[in-house]
């Protein structure tokens, strides 16, 4: 008794040029030089000019398509109790899309109503015997379960001799062997496993694909088959945030769009991973902003209001036009006295917090260099956040610009859950306390923190304040450090931490 495997009518060919998902226009154009003729009369009194301009713009559309060496995968006499490789096919991938595209690949009918729409590789005489597809990657054919199939592909920029660089799983991976394709969504392929992900549109790419399967000794004789189906998807044309902003008609501030009026419309049109800069109408500061995983807009660098008030008297009144605040507020003029003890969160010296409106700029200090302000909690909320905010309190106001506010305990969450190494979540030395990577996403500083005894933790760890409550005494906060991105912790609302705002 024996069993095969066969692949066929693979969908490809109805794939080539489909879900051109964003339609790319590259625009070009040419002036033609005007012509002036001078009619000019024997007495040169005057002359009389003719001049005219055309401008000639043409559409040059994307192109995507994928050619495939073969349109069937098939495995012959599988013998009961054996595993075994199919025949190798080569995808290539041709596009001139400005931004590039990826390709991806689905297993099962397309059609989500349709009897065969499942990754099972099913016997076409008795469709009770099928091959199930694999959960999880396997090194090899031999350690796959019995009746089960999986894929496996290698990009032809790789020696695809070499069994390492047969791998499962999307681009960038490096795991080798075999995984199971994802079901078709019907969905053109948004779900499925990506083989190929480029930004350059003028380099074509292949990859060499093919299946693997293992049949019990019991298993019934006869053919197996199902569908698979590659995708080529141009890829969206970035939005930044200057895009977003000079789409909804906002009004530019010395150059710079106006934190103030972030919207989420705005927030949501700009793609991920953008980098913006951004004005804070209160003090003109700029801040780098950036599009991060968790889908939000976050400022990647930390705020600094105050730091422009320079001397004792100096002060800003902070409005709900300008601020996330509901009444005015007056950040008055605060630094560290020449003791180097920040006194103003001395919980004996102040026992009442509600009158403690406490920050320290280190720019108001030439000892440092890099930049970054430490806020007590009741200044970092506008005065709201009190000793008589319990476990839960969620304050709502702060001294980020309108439109912003200070996180949450599950926005740094989430946040952490996409950034969840200190490789990813901090500036890109993180030995470095010095605001020198502003823009590297999220780029966190280990600026430290501020208590009675000055500075501490500089180079070490990096706090900063959510707007929720633990206790009469603390609140939650972010912590960072070299060597751990510990998302939550509560501290002092007396102690001076950094604050990074989100877009609402």
């Amino acid at each position: 008794m024996w069993a095969k495997i066969i692949r066929n009518n693979l969908k490809s060919n109805l794939r080539l040029n489909l879900n051109l998902s964003y339609i790319l226009y590259i625009l070009s154009t040419i002036t033609i030089i005007y012509l002036s003729i001078l009619f000019q009369l024997a007495n040169n009194a005057f002359a009389l000019t003719y001049s005219n301009e055309s401008n000639i713009d043409f559409t040059i559309n994307p192109t995507i398509g994928i050619t495939l060496s073969s349109s069937n995968l098939t495995i012959d006499n599988l013998a009961p109790g054996s595993y075994a490789d199919s025949n190798i096919i080569t995808i290539s991938v041709n596009s001139n899309a400005s931004h590039g595209y990826y390709l991806s690949a689905t297993a099962g009918d397309s059609n989500t109503t349709s009897a065969s729409h499942n990754t099972n590789l099913t016997n076409i005489a008795n469709d009770n015997y099928t091959f199930t597809s694999l959960t999880s990657n396997q090194a090899t054919l031999s350690s796959f379960s019995d009746n089960s199939w999986g894929y496996s592909y290698c990009l032809t920029t790789n020696d695809c001799t070499t069994n390492s660089n047969w791998i499962s799983g999307s681009s960038g991976s490096t795991t080798a062997g075999y995984n199971g394709l994802p079901l078709d969504n019907g969905d053109n392929g948004t779900t499925g496993v990506t083989l190929i992900n480029t930004t350059n549109p003028t380099v074509n790419h292949s990859a060499q694909f093919k299946i693997g399967a293992k049949a019990s000794n019991t298993q019934p004789a006869g053919t197996y088959t199902n569908t698979i189906n590659f995708y080529a998807i141009t890829n969206q044309t970035p939005i930044s945030f200057n895009d977003a902003f000079a789409i909804e008609g906002k009004e530019r501030l010395l150059g710079y769009y106006k934190m103030q009026d972030t919207t989420p419309s705005i927030c949501n049109a700009v793609t991920e991973n953008q980098v913006g800069t951004l004005i804070d109408i209160r003090d003109n500061q700029t801040y780098k902003v950036a599009k991060l995983k968790d889908g939000k807009c976050w400022m990647v660098e930390n705020l600094k209001i105050g730091k422009t008030l320079t001397e004792s008297g100096d002060s800003i009144t902070l409005t709900p036009a300008n601020s996330n605040i509901n009444d005015n507020y007056t950040l008055n003029f605060s630094d560290i006295p020449a003791d180097g003890k920040f006194h103003a969160y001395t919980i004996d010296n102040i026992p009442d917090q509600n009158n403690s409106t406490e920050y320290y700029c280190t720019g108001n200090d030439t000892t440092n260099d890099w930049e970054s302000c430490y806020y007590n909690w009741y200044t970092a909320t506008a005065g709201a956040g009190t000793t008589s905010s319990s476990y839960g309190t969620n304050v709502e106001t702060s001294i980020c610009p309108a439109s912003w506010t200070i996180p949450t305990v599950q926005q740094f969450s989430g946040l952490h859950t996409q950034y969840n190494s200190p490789a990813l979540i901090l500036v890109d030395d993180p030995t470095t306390t010095k605001e020198n990577s502003a823009g590297k996403i999220p780029g966190f500083l280990l600026s430290g923190e501020y208590r009675t005894t000055g500075a501490l933790y500089r180079g070490y760890f990096g706090g900063y304040w959510s707007r929720i409550a633990y206790d009469a005494q603390t609140a939650f906060n972010m912590g960072v450090y070299t060597f751990s991105a510990d998302v939550i912790g509560h501290t002092s609302k007396y102690y001076g931490f950094a604050v990074r705002c989100l877009a609402k």
